[in-house]
């Protein structure tokens, strides 16, 4: 016969002894019977089984999702984008020098020969220096004999590789280069000291001098708006123009408007013809002048100039640059916009980014201002080409420099430890980003009358019109994955997803448990406390003595 005891998990049947069997028979009776895990409670070892599993799974679960969330991981979101206008591309277009200065040097007729500075003065004496510079009567003389002193420093001070600047500044301070002749010092000089005692800015005599060069040339400049714009009706409007760059490579300056009048056809929204004087043309024939240094091009990133060759390295992308538009030709450049990236700050290797938060700054400017500390420390004066960095300058002593003079300068080529590659680490691209898609089409050859009255190919002309194609784009915006209340979200069901826990439940087992910890902790120093308190009272207690001993009187 065999029972079975439900609060056991491990049964035993025992059989009813006769009297008349010994113990022996007994024992061979008191065995296991397999029957009796049959009485097993099952559902109860089921149970607790399952929520040992689910829990495992549980905190597997939060474990990962606490892991990417101390990663923290980004994702990318993407739009297909299509407006019904665009805005004006910031756009450089960059000339050849030496283009743009020829029509200067015909108007001159002595072949380029540098004015006296006798004849600058007296020209000058008739400028009302109260306005604006670029308002007053500019000679020839003037704009020639300030374009090459201009174009000196900017030749020499950011033109030039990293690892150069101190000997490259050493030669022109000593009249060893062809750009600093004994004529061309005293040139240079002269304009230090008009801006100097006239409190002139080294901008506002690049835009006066720039416009005045340029505005020789231009036949055609502005822009297409397909619709009429008062007051005249008119569906085009001309453009102004500010100066990017003034060296003797690159001549650079940015379309300006009036009104921001948006792009809202697809069609050419920008024309332009420039023609210049091929007999006036200076180092056109030097070995060292390739094609494509004779055309002009577009930069729709709105850089200051072609800063590749001394600022970027290799690694970089380059985008936004049109192929060389070279003159005798009619081009038509079509542009749009391919992507728009809008990135998360990081300084991840092949990615890094950062999120410049004043329009004028930029990584152009982060690695032009490397270079401005490193002339500052070699000879302790602004540099010429890069003082408008002078504002944001953080030493306080450097708007009491002025402006270097390379002559007066003792630089030690050997002594020069300013690093600017390490300087140019910091310096890492927007993460906003526009990415282009440019086509250039030759729509062929620029025809004029000749003096005789027949048609002929005007090699020293060129005619451009700028389109913009589809109005659509990609655009590409970078999220954290996480936030705190996505990650408590996602902790949450993966709580309720296995063991219907939440938040509020996980928070009640923590209050519970501590409490419980705080009772015991509480109970037992309690205990400990009453048992000393007990013990120290039997010790006060006096001494018991025993009957027997007392005499009897």
């Amino acid at each position: 016969m065999w029972v079975c005891r439900r609060k056991m998990t491990c049964f035993v049947a025992v059989a009813h002894q006769k009297p008349s069997r010994g113990m022996a028979d007994l024992k061979e009776e008191e065995k296991l019977d397999w029957r009796g895990l049959l009485c097993t409670d099952w559902r109860r070892l089921l149970f607790w089984t399952v929520v040992v599993f689910f829990s495992i799974i549980t905190l597997k679960n939060v474990y990962d999702i606490t892991v990417d969330y101390l990663e923290n991981p980004k994702k990318a979101d993407l739009d297909i984008v299509l407006n019904k206008s665009m805005d004006m591309p910031p756009m450089t277009l960059c000339f050849p020098s030496g283009h743009v200065l020829s029509n200067v040097v015909a108007s001159l007729g002595n072949n380029g020969t540098m004015p006296k500075p006798e004849l600058l003065q007296q020209q000058l004496d008739a400028f009302n220096l109260t306005g604006r510079l670029v308002a007053n009567p500019w000679t020839d003389e003037l704009v020639f004999s300030a374009f090459n002193a201009l174009a000196a420093f900017h030749t020499l001070e950011v033109e030039t590789y990293e690892d150069e600047v101190a000997k490259k500044l050493t030669s022109f301070g000593k009249g060893k280069t062809r750009y600093s002749a004994a004529n061309n010092w005293e040139n240079i000089k002269f304009w230090l000291n008009f801006m100097k005692e006239n409190d002139i800015e080294v901008d506002a005599l690049v835009q006066a001098v720039g416009m005045r060069a340029i505005m020789k040339g231009l036949t055609r400049f502005e822009r297409e708006t397909h619709k009429p714009q008062p007051p005249m009706g008119k569906t085009t409007i001309p453009a102004k123009m500010h100066i990017e760059w003034l060296s003797f490579n690159d001549f650079c300056f940015r379309p300006t408007f009036a009104e921001d009048i948006p792009i809202d056809s697809q069609g050419t929204f920008f024309m332009l013809t420039f023609k210049f004087n091929p007999e006036f043309i200076e180092d056109e024939d030097r070995e060292d002048v390739v094609p494509e240094d004779e055309c002009v091009f577009i930069d729709f990133h709105g850089s200051r100039f072609d800063r590749e060759p001394y600022m970027v390295e290799g690694s970089q992308k380059r985008n936004g640059f049109t192929e060389p538009l070279c003159f005798g030709s009619r081009y038509e450049v079509q542009l749009e916009v391919r992507h728009k990236y809008s990135m998360l700050e990081t300084d991840d290797a092949g990615s890094a980014c950062k999120c410049y938060e004043e329009d004028a700054e930029d990584d152009f400017t982060c690695r032009s201002r490397c270079r401005y500390d490193h002339i500052k420390e070699l000879c302790k004066c602004i540099p010429i080409a890069l003082a408008d960095l002078v504002e944001k300058d953080e030493d306080t002593n450097a708007k009491n420099l002025t402006y270097c003079n390379y002559q007066n300068c003792d630089i030690d080529p050997s002594s020069d430890n300013f690093d600017e590659l390490e300087c140019t680490k910091k310096c890492v691209r927007d993460c906003e980003q526009t990415h282009y898609s440019i086509k250039t089409f030759q729509r062929g050859r620029v025809v004029m009358l000749s003096p005789d009255g027949k048609p002929s190919v005007a090699d020293n002309v060129l005619s451009m019109a700028v389109q913009f194609g589809s109005f659509e784009y990609l655009e590409v915006s970078q999220k954290y994955a996480y936030t705190f209340s996505s990650f408590i979200g996602d902790a949450g069901g993966a709580l309720g997803m296995w063991l219907g826990l939440s938040i509020l439940s996980v928070l009640q087992g923590f209050v519970f448990m501590t409490q419980t910890a705080t009772k015991t902790v509480s109970t037992r120093l309690t205990g400990q406390s009453v048992r000393r308190r007990d013990d120290k009272q039997a010790d006060a207690l006096p001494e018991k003595t025993n009957v027997s001993n007392i005499p009897i009187a």
